[in-house]
């Protein structure tokens, strides 16, 4: 993702579909612009999909990022 003005930290949201549920949870915070994982924990057929937010000097939280999304 770029940079954003007045960000001073990302927080990467993580959202994990199986067949019998939801979760989000973080994944991590950074103060860059990038961030990764190993998906290999994950089952068959699972849907691990990502969104970033900024995060300004208040703790506020802008707008979600667009969806990245990987299928297991």
């Amino acid at each position: 993702w770029t940079s954003v003005a007045n960000a001073t930290k990302y927080r990467v949201y993580r959202i994990v579909i199986t067949n019998a549920s939801t979760t989000v949870s973080t994944m991590t915070e950074t103060t860059g612009t990038t961030a990764s994982e190993s998906i290999n924990g994950y089952t068959k057929d699972t849907i691990i999909a990502y969104y970033v937010v900024a995060i300004d000097a208040c703790g506020q939280e802008g707008p979600a990022s667009n969806y990245y999304s990987e299928i297991r």
